[in-house]
């Protein structure tokens, strides 16, 4: 499409005094040859479309509270994105959701790195559809994340809009939010500035997409590993 090519063209200009290889793979992904990266408009987009076709299907197939959660799992400074190490993030998580009664419960989605202007934090998140959690178990994490750090440690919603709220679990963006949340939400969103997009291309680089999808309670099917 040729929105997404202007867009690989924008992050190559931002990148190509920063990351001169990522910078070139992108000017040069093409339908013939793909260059396969998480920060390519293209790349990104391929595998990303079965995984929340797959988050649908499970969506329809279990009973029970259905809710949206965000889940804090570390801050960054800017300039220290490389220090994440996103499967230790994950890895905790899900042992604080079995120890707070999180287990028969399903959560699935996804693993971002957020850019907050205002803080000038990268914020380690995790998106999430929730089936079967308990109230109790809400309560209990929530009160072991409080003192997680400056970001909202934990966000629940009701479920209400599949499709919107489910194309939201796990994506790759090169955007951020500037200007508060207001009335009518946090307003229009920026392209990241050239230093941090290029944290966040490093940091991608050290993952494939089946790195992102976070499962808890549900089995890896053939759409979250490939």
């Amino acid at each position: 499409m040729p929105e997404k090519k202007a867009l690989n063209q924008k992050r190559s200009d931002d990148l190509v005094d920063r990351i001169p290889k990522v910078a070139v793979a992108l000017e040069d992904c093409c339908p013939e040859a793909r260059c396969g990266l998480l920060m390519c408009a293209e790349c990104s987009e391929a595998p990303r479309e079965p995984y929340i076709a797959e988050l649908r299907r499970t969506e329809d197939m279990y009973e029970g509270p259905h809710q949206i959660a965000t889940i804090h799992l570390a801050t960054y400074p800017a300039g220290s994105l490389e220090a994440a190490d996103m499967k230790k993030a994950q890895g905790a998580l899900r042992k604080q959701l079995e120890r707070y009664g999180f287990t028969g419960s399903i959560l699935v989605g996804g693993t971002e790195a957020g850019w907050s202007e205002k803080q000038g934090l990268w914020i380690l998140h995790v998106h999430l559809l929730a089936i079967g959690a308990p109230d109790a178990a809400w309560k209990m994490l929530r009160a072991a994340l409080r003192d997680s750090g400056p970001a909202i440690p934990l966000k629940v919603q009701p479920l209400r809009d599949v499709e919107y709220q489910l194309s939201y679990l796990l994506k790759f963006t090169t955007c951020h939010w500037p200007k508060a949340r207001g009335p009518e939400g946090r307003g229009p969103a920026c392209p990241l500035p050239p230093d941090r997009l290029a944290e966040l291309a490093a940091f991608w680089s050290r993952y494939s997409f089946g790195d992102f999808p976070f499962l808890f309670g549900a089995h890896r099917t053939r759409a979250l590993v490939d």
